[in-house]
């Protein structure tokens, strides 16, 4: 079989019978000689020039490319850079014979014990990938040593975009009194009940934001009602989030609606573990208290603060 490119030679001496189709077999005729020869330096040209490709190259040691190298592989690594015996630097990445940032392994670091596992950066400022704990952690490249506390992400002009978290974030400390874990802004729907008997009520407006900082509910509404059927103390419900188990004071005013006593101002208040907010009056001078009667018509406007679990 004609020997065409320089991956079809033997490794075998007497395997080399031909180049190109040229006899170099025993005994072949001396002027076939020099044709044979330009044909192999034709075929070490191909492979220098990129147009003849190496089926497999092994190296020995150091080896320097210049003007550039392309690997490819069909569904396989093109690349695989082994370091054996120890930790350290597996590529060196450069900028005109300076070092610019590296690809690495570590292990035996408190912070990330485990097998050696792979980082990459530059300088003082590096990633540490630890599948043991499925966590990224901040290093000092050059080293490998972890480095806490002490790397941003982004800048103030150079910022990242969204980030989407599963989990909470720790804020300023590394205790659970540091650990936010919802941030939530949204819209709830407010209805009015009688404490004695619910009713049903005819609604103009009914309006209501919240916003939900950790365990923090801030809210706000407005309920306007033609008709209503309820009876007793009049009550807000349909609270965004349960409550915990204490009493949240809140505000609330009346536009038009229930009738008040002379002299008395209004109190309102989320319930323990619910989602309903009652209201009372108050008369200073006498210290009576008494409900808030539910009215036929009214306009309540609602706002405050109060904790859920």
């Amino acid at each position: 079989m004609a020997k065409t490119n320089i991956t079809e030679y033997s490794a075998t001496p007497s395997s080399n019978t031909d180049i190109n189709n040229i006899n170099i077999d025993e005994n072949c005729p001396a002027s076939g000689l020099n044709n044979a020869i330009r044909e192999l330096m034709a075929h070490l040209k191909n492979v220098d020039t990129g147009s003849q490709a190496l089926t497999a190259l092994s190296v020995t040691g150091n080896a320097t490319v210049n003007d550039g190298i392309t690997v490819t592989d069909s569904g396989a690594s093109p690349i695989i850079a082994n370091r054996t015996t120890s930790d350290g630097t597996i590529v060196d990445l450069q900028k005109d014979g300076s070092t610019v940032g590296s690809i690495g392994t570590a292990s035996g670091v408190t912070q990330y014990s485990g097998s050696s596992y792979a980082s990459f950066g530059a300088g003082d400022v590096g990633l540490f990938a630890n599948p043991n704990s499925d966590g990224l952690y901040p290093v000092i490249q050059t080293s490998l040593n972890g480095r806490d506390n002490a790397i941003d992400l982004g800048t103030s002009g150079v910022r990242f975009k969204d980030l989407y978290l599963s989990g909470g974030v720790y804020l300023g400390g590394t205790g659970s009194a540091n650990y936010l874990d919802d941030y939530e802004e949204g819209t709830w729907t407010p209805i009015i009940r009688g404490s004695s008997s619910a009713g049903t009520g005819t609604y103009t407006t009914q309006q209501g934001t919240y916003t939900k900082i950790g365990n923090v509910v801030k809210f706000q509404a407005e309920i306007t009602w033609t008709s209503h059927t309820g009876t007793g103390q009049l009550e807000v419900r349909n609270y965004p989030f349960t409550s915990t188990n204490e009493i949240s004071p809140i505000s609330l005013r009346f536009e038009g609606g229930p009738t008040f006593s002379s002299g008395s101002y209004v109190q309102a208040f989320v319930n323990p573990n619910s989602t309903t907010s009652g209201t009372a009056q108050t008369n200073p001078s006498t210290s009576a208290y008494t409900s808030v009667v539910i009215s036929n018509t009214g306009t309540v406007i609602v706002n405050g603060v109060y904790k859920t679990s």
